[in-house]
């Protein structure tokens, strides 16, 4: 059969919404570039949008998908909206699911492409496919297919990502590599984070979240979080972690060769072998300060040079991980058998994992306090706080975990549940809400009320009823999945249920959920993609409900913190860091970069932005406060109206999405330090003192001349002329001191001045670089707390407003990893480490790119020198710069924003 190789019969048969327009408008300068990554919410209509890029670019294209139902909307969409009705029936000649025989649009799963990769078997349907003689490379290039366009590549299970990555390498630069997204994976670890955008490149355009509620694709909504504290039990248990993390440190430290390990580091630096100290810069500062903890003597000289403190820190959890691990892990410290002696000890302790240490918290703890029995009463209080506003109107989902079918037959046993559970979650509802009628999703049934068999017909050979002991459910068996999920949708719709629970693969897809107005997420084995899919559909706007408005929770357990006066033996436990009064969230700060993806509005200014700081959550609630957060936020509940009014009037046709970088004041280069302080008056001192002496000396000669006949040299004369020569010089130094420090002292007099300053020095160097268009104009405005400034560029596009973000929030951000580093030089090569920075990374992919950079922050700065740090001396150079920087020292990171801008606003 022959293949269609042009898409000249296809287009797009409907009407493209406007920010869709406007979007595709926006892309068509880049349709050349060989990666586009581009973020569609759900509701943006990705599939349409990425068949008409593919349409533009007008070459065969491999399309890669999460699952089989994808794969085929993809070739359904093509077909039945882009082909007229008469090639509608030629569709083979346009889409294959095969990758044995490739067409003008090739759909497949990750999982089919990773079984091709590697010439293995896979299942697709209800039949098993071999690649093991079939050449996926020469097909595609056979086929002419230069294009891959990757739906959702992030969170993929690992062996189906290096597969992935490797048949691009293998594909090679000429082909082009399509990525659509629903949200960015802003919850990656950094080494994820980079992979992901090795794969698929920086986010070139997004469509925002304001823009499709404005189009009214979404509903107007709000993210709200729930805090609360672990049970006693799971308290104890946590506690009992904790206390063998002390003990086993306590008991490693006495081992024989331990104390040997402070002379090996100092001999390492004596004998001028510092690459392994810088490489590992954090663990052996870490083991420093462990034996200093426990008593061992160290080389303070050493240890001042790596932190650039002249006392030891108290010893942390964390460093003392990285300090055990890099001893397990590397053969230049320890000798042969001593590694052996401490795995036995840390294993005998039960701390180890995957031969790690895991000293700061455990996948074990970590699923303790993400599953805590405690957000069961948080669930009770969101739902009876829903209801009671809502009431019968409440259409509420909430996301859990897959149940097995075992654990579904605890239900009605009135078991104590031991974490949140799909089970344990129905058990709570039913027993302390009973009047809210609720349902479940599993894989194998659906759990609804038992009343509902007779009342509705649904007996019958497609249905099998089995009656729940002890409660008022039953269990419903249904013939096929699709008439579980038709069913139950429709009982939920209609408001026989008002809660419904479940997993996201439980729940399916291609059921109408425009009607669910609230989603309680305690899902954690999901990923961010599951949960988002759940979350998208939550968010969708309604055409029977026009003022729909939707409620996303997110539940969070705080973490008790440890007090060494109470229980001595918990000593580093006790210096756990706290997110703020003394609680403990490891899933908050996981949640805090999810919101990175999330808009709303502000609680407290009414602006719509991302973040998780709009719900006046800078920090996490201790003890004392929780109950009040968690109290202020449930009352908005009741604020649907009020909510959708905030989305209404800040979406006024005269706004539009801006990407902004916050800076805080701390930011501000502190030019009078107590040295520039001394210099500069010594200098003024001495430019009008010497002034002063040369009018003095000078009259004195000229006097002396003048009732002298003729200049008799005298010792006294000779000293005048000397003195004066020394003032000259003086005065002309103090003059050229003040001269070089002026510039400096207007330019950074006050916050505003210095971060506006400094922030034109990285826009003219990324307009000189081609990085920004010439008519880029930067824009700051003081936040509303007084706090700092937001900073933003406009008259450009979305990708180069990103390019500006992050090259603030790097500039004026610690000082971590940077290629490169900037420092302030002085006279006679001298550095001032103090003024020292991190070079953005957009800059520092080119030396040339680096002069540039250098001639316009001389303008601001003076002279700065530059260090690349991934070779010696740059690495010690790097370390010596974050002990000093003045940004270090404040650790007071940048914020980068989404935030709606009004297009009235004087540029």
């Amino acid at each position: 059969m022959s293949i269609e190789k042009s898409f000249e019969a296809a287009s797009y048969r409907g009407a493209f919404r406007d920010y869709q327009r406007h979007l595709l408008k926006r892309l068509e300068d880049d349709l050349d570039e060989r990666k586009l990554n581009i973020v569609t919410p759900p509701g943006s209509g990705k599939v349409v949008l990425g068949l008409e890029i593919i349409r533009s670019i007008g070459e065969p294209c491999l399309i890669v998908s999460s699952t089989e139902v994808m794969r085929n909307h993809w070739g359904e969409h093509f077909v039945t909206e882009f082909l007229p009705e008469k090639e509608q029936e030629r569709r083979d000649h346009y889409v294959s699911y095969d990758l044995k025989k490739p067409a003008l649009l090739t759909s497949v799963t990750y999982e089919i492409l990773h079984a091709a990769f590697q010439k293995g078997e896979v299942k697709d349907g209800e039949q098993t496919v071999s690649f093991a003689d079939t050449n996926i490379i020469r097909e595609m290039q056979e086929c002419g297919v230069h294009t891959v366009l990757l739906d959702e590549p992030h969170h993929l299970d690992s062996r189906w990502m290096d597969s992935l990555e490797s048949f691009l390498g293998v594909l090679g630069g000429e082909f082009r590599v399509i990525t659509l997204v629903a949200t960015p994976p802003f919850d990656l670890h950094n080494s994820d984070w980079e992979r992901y955008e090795n794969l698929c490149g920086e986010i070139t355009e997004e469509i925002h979240i304001p823009d499709l509620v404005k189009g009214r694709a979404l509903c107007p909504h709000q993210d709200y979080v729930y805090f609360n504290y672990p049970t006693e039990e799971e308290s104890e248990g946590i506690l009992g972690y904790r206390t063998r993390v002390d003990l086993a440190v306590a008991e490693a430290v006495t081992l024989p060769f331990v104390g040997g390990l402070g002379r090996r580091i100092s001999q390492m630096y004596n004998r001028k072998k510092t690459d392994f100290l810088y490489s590992h810069h954090e663990a052996v500062v870490g083991l420093m300060e462990m034996l200093h903890e426990y008593g061992y003597r160290i080389d303070l000289k050493v240890y001042s040079h790596l932190t650039g403190r002249k006392t030891v820190a108290p010893l942390t959890a964390d460093a003392a991980q990285h300090a055990i691990n890099l001893l397990l892990e590397s053969q230049t410290l320890l000798r042969d058998g001593e590694k052996e002696q401490m795995i036995n000890l840390f294993t005998e302790y039960r701390v180890m994992d995957h031969y790690r240490v895991q000293l700061a918290q455990t996948p074990k703890v970590r699923r303790t306090l993400m599953t805590s029995v405690g957000k069961l009463d948080s669930i009770v209080s969101i739902t009876k706080g829903e209801r009671s506003h809502m009431g019968d109107a409440l259409r509420q989902i909430i996301l859990t975990d897959p149940v097995k079918d075992t654990e579904m037959e605890k239900i009605g046993q009135k078991a104590t549940p031991s974490h949140v559970s799909l089970v344990s979650v129905f058990e709570t509802l039913t027993e302390k809400i009973p009047e809210t009628p609720v349902g479940c999703l599993t894989d194998t049934c659906a759990i609804l009320p038992a009343t509902l068999s007779e009342s509705l017909g649904l007996s019958g050979e497609a249905v099998t009823v089995e009656p729940i002991d002890n409660t008022a459910y039953a269990r419903y068996t249904f013939a096929s999945a699709s008439d579980k999920i038709a069913v139950t949708a429709r009982l939920f719709k209609d408001g026989h249920i008002l809660v419904l629970i479940g997993s996201a693969d439980a729940m399916g897809d291609g059921w109408d959920d425009s009607f669910v107005n609230t989603l309680i997420l305690s899902a954690f084995n999901s990923s961010m993609v599951e949960a988002n899919r759940i979350r998208g559909r939550v968010i969708h706007a309604s055409k029977a409900e026009p003022n729909k408005t939707a409620h996303i929770w997110h539940l969070v357990t705080v973490e008790h913190a440890y007090s060494a006066k109470d229980n001595p033996a918990l000593r580093l436990a006790s210096r756990l860091t706290a997110d703020s009064e003394g609680g403990l969230a490891t899933d908050y700060r996981h949640l805090s970069r999810r919101f990175e993806c999330y808009m709303g509005p502000n609680l407290t200014t009414g602006d719509l932005e991302n973040g998780i700081e709009r719900l006046g959550l800078k920090t996490v609630p201790g003890m004392d406060s929780m109950n009040s957060v968690n109290d202020t936020l449930l009352e908005r509940v009741g604020d649907r109206e009020d909510l959708r009014e905030a989305w209404q009037s800040a979406m006024e046709d005269t706004t539009r999405p801006i990407s902004e970088t916050r800076v805080p004041k701390a930011a501000k280069v502190p030019v009078f330090t107590p040295y520039n302080t001394l210099l500069f008056l010594t200098a003024l001192a001495v430019l009008f003192g010497g002034l002063y002496a040369i009018y003095f000396l000078t009259a004195a000669l000229i006097l002396y001349v003048f009732f002298n006949s003729g200049l008799i040299v005298t010792a006294a004369v000779l000293v005048v002329i000397i003195l004066l020569a020394a003032t000259i010089v003086a005065v002309i130094f103090a003059i050229l001191f003040i001269l070089h420090f002026l510039p400096l002292l207007i330019n950074h007099i006050s916050a505003s001045a210095s971060i506006r300053s400094l922030s034109r020095s990285i826009l003219r160097t990324l307009k000189d670089i081609g990085e920004i268009n010439k008519n880029a104009v930067m824009i700051m405005e003081t936040l509303p707390d007084k706090s700092g400034y937001r900073l933003y560029i406009d008259d450009c596009s979305h990708d180069e407003q990103i390019t500006f973000q992050k090259a603030i929030a790097e500039f004026f951000s610690p000082i971590s990893n940077p290629r490169y580093i900037l420092v302030r030089g002085g006279w006679f090569r001298k550095l001032f480490w103090r003024w020292s920075f991190a070079c953005p990374s957009v800059i520092s992919k080119s030396d040339i790119w680096i002069k540039v950079f250098e001639k316009h922050i001389r303008r601001s700065m003076g002279i700065m020198k530059f260090q690349y740090t991934r070779r010696d001396p740059g690495r010690k150079y790097l370390i010596v710069a974050r002990n000093k920087s003045y940004l270090n020292a404040r650790n007071k990171p940048c914020e980068k924003r989404i935030h709606l801008l009004k297009n009235e606003r004087k540029l």
